[in-house]
């Protein structure tokens, strides 16, 4: 335990996916399932309980994970799943700073998770580059990908000039710790 408090109930994947059944979210929206294992934590008996699972509310999940082996071992078999990839493990990111070939970075990422509608990306990673001079972004919306920058953890005025500049780049969708506080940073209502 990580100091956080530990839940009453455990909702298991399985509740998860009848209560989205029972009670549909509306139709974009999307809940993302973020593997953190690789492949090799992955049997058969658990795909085939996470296809029969997941077939009948796919349309409302994504799955990424920094494995697109794993990733694709778990959509394969789901019709109508999006699929997310995170390419921003600690030795790519290292491969990436002793390299510095920004598109090769990307092409690697394109090439490991072809069927990545949406790329997560560390927010840390997009503003390194950005100084850089590359549009990481940029390069991964040429390819029809989507991007995620994540993980604000806090919104404040501290991060604000952040969160600013992702925008200013074009991420399309920003991961926060914090959703009502950065509403609130930048005067989003629900009116």
């Amino acid at each position: 335990n990580d100091g956080a408090p530990i839940p009453d109930r455990v909702m298991l994947l399985e509740d998860l996916c009848a209560l989205l059944a029972k009670t549909p979210p509306h139709p974009d929206a999307l809940l993302q399932l973020d593997y953190k294992e690789d492949e090799k934590a992955l049997d058969p008996a658990t795909i085939a309980a996470f296809v029969a699972n997941t077939t009948p509310v796919a349309r409302n999940m994504i799955v990424s994970s920094g494995s697109a082996v794993a990733v694709d071992l778990l959509t394969r078999g789901v019709r109508g799943m999006h699929v997310g990839y995170d390419p921003c493990s600690d030795e790519n990111i290292e491969a990436l700073r002793t390299s510095r070939d920004y598109a090769g970075f990307v092409r690697d990422a394109l090439a490991a998770s072809p069927k990545a509608e949406l790329i997560y990306l560390a927010w840390e990673l997009v503003l390194e580059l950005d100084r850089a001079g590359f549009d990481i972004i940029g390069a991964f919306h040429a390819a029809g990908k989507r991007v995620d920058a994540w993980t604000i953890r806090s919104a404040d005025e501290t991060t604000r000039p952040i969160v600013e500049r992702l925008l200013d780049l074009g991420v399309d969708q920003i991961t926060t710790d914090d959703p009502e506080g950065l509403a609130k940073l930048f005067g989003a209502s629900d009116a």
